[in-house]
């Protein structure tokens, strides 16, 4: 099965016996936003392979330019979605490994290569990253339904990892998870968490599930026998100390004394460097980014700041504790040796493979570093408050997203100002990601969160005048950092970090020194409060308003004296204080972090961000008042992304139409290729239907205006009703909204006409709630494996229409009852609207009837998964006929939308609708498909002057692009015009 072909000089590797021609346009189009290198937005159809030639392309491509193009980052949205991409990619990659063996053999026999030659597998470290509610294997936590409560108890189970004396070396004692423990236990032995493969979600939490000892087990009992946990740490310590002598040979600084030798400086994260075959970083590469990483020692369950030595040149380092300091210039040109580089030495040695298990979540986190394919949720990448994108480029974990984005400058600085990650980064089902990137970057407070941070100003005050009283050198140690602008250094508590994250993007975080009103604990506290003060009055209206950053800014500056630049330090402030004060029960702290990024972000951003006030966001009869910072401008949270990896793909079967994308994202620059590609298809395997009227020739709608129709809801359900008698097995039905639907359904139900419906079939509906929905899938899919057939009625732009697949017998027809416009006097949508014609010149049509299609494509893609797969399409608003709505749905569904389909009543759309099964029911022979690419179709030959490459041993890795892409792509390249004034011709 499978077989390989060259796209010019690049050998791909496809596991299956033929291409569809769309996936060999896609994999041509892939190439040249690869080969340029640039961006680009590409609609596939669903059901004809997107996910297998895109990793097989790509994976191709890294296979060849081992040396150029680092790793792929793959984003979609929901856990079914990450194993199977996943899957997908090990189908691929096994493949792959089997058809080069085969190769080598070849050879081998042809004695082309040395008898004692062995096979290198090319196999790499694939893996996936969840939230901790989908991974963690504890017993007690991973029973808990609520998100925000798993992750509190997780952290509180594994923090503060307290330290303490025993025989003259550190030793953990306080983590309660003995996954966590194993975890650790794997790094300290110097281990490989797996083998170099690619591991699904499912099956990294199945390893963890393993059975491990319990803590007293994994260190040695301790009343008993503790020399085998001193003997770990002792290892470390003296691998460490060598390390700390040659920085003071060379220049570095170290703590000397009563501290010992368990608090010198010496990166965490060197402590915790645990390499794998198939990473893409280079082990002088990631020592560098590395290098300049130093965190807090523990002793006593008191972090000692370690004070910061010269890694390089003969700079000056900081006293010790002692007051002493080295003077030691090292040799011109010479690098210091860092603690990493030595832990590397000692474990180039081949490792011991562990049993597994170990934490899952914090598994997956660390070997996302060496995995040359990662799996992620878009936020992982777009939002600046989760820690885990610093992780992707190849510099170290736990330096964060901003020292990453500060590694990544320098190396742009010392390039000419032109280089970027070498990485590829993907969005699939990217039809709604400018909805995630506003998301990404908005703040709300309420009163119950301006309460809350009064709570925790408090807390804090009380925690300063404690530590005040026992170890006020702290504090003052603390005042001197932000004097000398050493709080962005990275010297924080690791779990400080993880919890607290910039909500700024980090290119916008400027290196200045802390503002002198708020470098005291006890100021910014007294700021803050005033703060407080200011919103709760501010919040106090009857009628929505909404307003601009800087007439906020001058709000505040005018009635608290308090200007934009010294808001946006507020989060790095807090940030400071709570790693001075020992911080762990930080959920407890989270309404004043919410205060604080709404303040950086306010003294930030002055374009891109409006104020909104609404006193009554639930329910007009109850006021619970609202301020949200909301992010207008999409751009903002992708414009890190895109100039900070070479190429970055949009990819979705409903995505049209695609040159919006390029004005919602900012993706003018180095835009190489926007195309919708067509469906081959043997037999016409959808059926498009619009329906605009019923039988008594009254229009059906779901507008405002004809809700109160009784005329409409009857059509509607006798559509339905006419349907369910004609379509065997699953019927889905989308509605505007929850409200909507209700409406719907109980005038169905006085009129008898559910009744009549559920004599036909069984009906399910979504709820808000997440567990009942749930149930009702699932009851809804054994209803039709038992033949009895199922009505499931949903929300679009609900759980169910974003994330679940109605494939083959389960949505044998979908039904769109009315068009899916967003609430109109919504104020986030008014502002974004004002923002988009202001700025881009998009009418308010023209954004509201492409959001509206958008979702419409959405929902009805779900029902078609494969080109052997059937469906109807049903779009039941008399508003779908005009031109304007019409051009908006992607161009493989409107290419089989007949014009005797166009403007249908709800009876010859049941009789169209019989036609069609009528013709799916005869017999098809897919593996007949004369539409299909087989190897004799396609180049399966290297072309002249070409090495073969991705054969063995033809040098992989070491070649040069010599394809014509750029050129191609240059033509290709679209024309960048305001939408309201671009004419599109697709």
């Amino acid at each position: 099965m499978g077989f390989t072909f060259y796209l010019d000089e690049l050998r791909v590797f496809f596991p299956y016996d033929a291409v569809y021609p769309e996936q060999y346009e896609y994999m041509k189009e892939l190439k040249n936003c690869l080969d340029a290198p640039g961006h680009g937005i590409l609609e596939m159809p669903t059901g004809t392979g997107k996910t297998v030639a895109l990793f097989s392309l790509i994976t191709s491509y890294q296979l060849l330019y081992a040396n150029k193009v680092g790793k792929l980052i793959f984003c979609t949205r929901t856990i079914p979605e990450m194993n199977k991409a996943l899957l997908e990619l090990r189908t691929i990659l096994d493949f792959r490994d089997e058809v080069l063996e085969r190769e080598f053999e070849e050879k081998r026999e042809k004695n082309l290569v040395p008898p004692d030659a062995e096979f290198k597998s090319e196999k790499v470290l694939g893996v996936g990253l969840s939230a901790r509610r989908n991974m963690c294997v504890h017993h007690e936590i991973s029973t808990d339904p609520d998100r925000d409560r798993v992750d509190a108890r997780c952290r509180r189970m594994i923090s503060p990892f307290i330290f303490q004396r025993l025989g003259g070396v550190t030793e953990a004692i306080s983590c309660k998870c003995k996954h966590y423990e194993k975890y650790q236990r794997v790094i300290d032995n110097g281990e490989m968490f797996v083998k170099p493969d690619v591991y699904t979600i499912d099956e990294l939490t199945e390893l963890g599930k393993k059975e491990v000892a319990d803590i007293e087990d994994l260190f040695g009992s301790r009343s008993k026998n503790s020399s085998s946990s001193a003997r770990t740490v002792a290892n470390r310590v003296t691998a460490l100390s060598r390390a700390k002598e040659l920085r003071q040979k060379f220049g570095g600084s170290g703590n000397s004394g009563a501290q010992g030798a368990s608090s010198f400086s010496i990166p965490e994260a060197d402590l915790n460097f645990t390499p794998v075959p198939g990473s893409v970083n280079s082990a002088s590469s990631f020592n560098s980014g590395m290098s300049s990483l130093v965190s807090p020692v523990m002793q006593g369950g008191v972090a000692i700041q370690p004070q910061m030595g010269t890694t390089t040149g003969g700079g000056s380092s900081s006293s010790s504790s002692s007051g002493t300091s080295s003077s030691s210039q090292p040799p011109t040109g010479a690098a210091v040796p860092s603690a990493l580089s030595l832990l590397h030495q000692q474990q180039s040695q081949p490792q011991q493979i562990s049993k597994g298990g170990w934490c899952p979540y914090y598994t997956a986190r660390k070997l996302l570093q060496q995995a040359k394919i990662v799996v992620l949720n878009y936020q992982y990448v777009l939002d600046p408050k989760v820690s885990q994108v610093s992780t992707l480029g190849g510099v170290g974990e736990r330096i964060g997203y901003k020292m990453a984005a500060a590694a990544s400058s320098n190396a742009n600085n010392q390039s000419g100002g032109n280089s970027k990650e070498p990485s590829i980064v993907v969005f699939d089902e990217a039809h709604n990601i400018d909805d995630i990137c506003s998301e990404a970057l908005s703040v709300e407070l309420n009163e119950a969160k301006l309460k809350g941070a009064e709570v925790n100003i408090q807390t804090l005050k009380n925690e300063i005048n404690r530590v005040k009283n026992e170890d006020a050198n702290r504090l003052q140690e603390e005042y001197q950092r932000l004097v000398q602008n050493l709080q962005s250094a990275g010297r924080l508590n690791e779990d400080i970090a993880d919890r607290l994250q910039s909500p700024v993007i980090p290119e916008d975080i400027r290196e200045e020194a802390v503002p002198g009103n708020i470098r005291k604990g006890e100021q910014f506290l007294r700021i803050l409060e005033q703060l407080v003060q200011f919103f709760k009055s501010y919040l106090n209206v009857d009628r929505a308003s909404s307003d601009q950053p800087l007439s906020l800014l001058q709000k505040i500056h005018d009635r608290l004296d308090i200007d934009g630049r010294t808001l946006k330090f507020f989060y790095e402030r807090l940030k400071s204080l709570l790693n001075t004060l020992n911080i762990n029960d930080f959920e407890k702290f989270n309404p004043i972090s919410k205060l604080c990024d709404f303040s950086t972000l306010l003294g930030t951003y002055s374009q891109g961000f409006v104020i909104l006030i609404d006193p009554y966001p639930e329910n007009e009869a109850i006021k619970d008042p609202k301020l949200l910072l909301y992010c207008v401008d999409s751009s903002l949270a992708m414009r890190p992304v895109l100039k900070r990896y070479q190429s970055v793909v949009l990819t979705s079967g409903t995505i049209s139409p695609l040159h919006m994308y390029v004005d919602l994202l900012g993706m003018q620059e180095n835009m190489i290729v926007t195309r919708s590609f067509q469906m081959t298809m043997e037999r016409q395997c959808i059926c498009p239907l619009i329906v605009t009227r019923g039988p008594d020739q009254v229009p059906v709608s779901s507008n405002f205006e004809a809700r109160d129709n009784l005329a409409v809801t009857r059509n509607y359900g006798e559509l339905l009703l006419s349907l369910a008698k004609t379509v065997a097995d699953g019927i889905v039905c989308f509605f505007t909204s929850y409200r909507y639907m209700e409406l719907v359904v109980e005038r169905w139900y006085e009129s008898g006409l559910l009744g009549k419906l559920m004599d036909q079939k069984l009906v399910f509906l979504e709820t808000k709630d997440v567990v009942a929905t749930t149930q009702a899938l699932n009851l809804y899919r054994q209803a039709c494996d038992s033949g009895r057939g199922a009505v499931f009625l949903s929300i679009a732009r609900g759980k169910v229409a974003e994330g679940i697949d109605f494939d083959r017998h389960y949505g044998r027809c979908v039904v769109l009852f009315g068009v899916p416009f967003q609430y109109t006097l919504s104020y986030e949508l008014r502002a974004k609207l004002h923002y988009l014609h202001e700025h881009y010149d998009i009418q308010e049509s023209e954004f509201l009837n492409f959001d509206a299609m958008r979702h419409a494509s959405q929902c009805v893609g779900r029902v078609l998964r494969s080109k052997k797969d059937y469906g109807i399409m049903c779009f039941a608003d008399h508003r779908y006929g005009k031109a304007g709505k019409r051009e908006k749905i992607p161009e493989w569904i409107r290419s089989c939308l007949d014009l005797d389909r166009m403007n249908l009543s709800t009876d010859s759309a049941v009789f169209e609708a019989r036609k069609f099964l009528l013709n799916m029911s005869q017999p098809y022979d897919s593996a007949a498909n004369k539409n299909l690419l087989r190897p004799e179709d396609l180049v399966t030959e290297p072309p002249p002057g070409t090495n073969g490459g991705g054969s063995v041993g033809s040098g992989t890795g070491n070649n040069e692009v010599t394809s014509t892409a750029p050129i191609l792509a240059e033509k290709q390249q679209i024309d960048i015009e305001p939408a309201g004034k671009r004419q599109k011709a697709l």
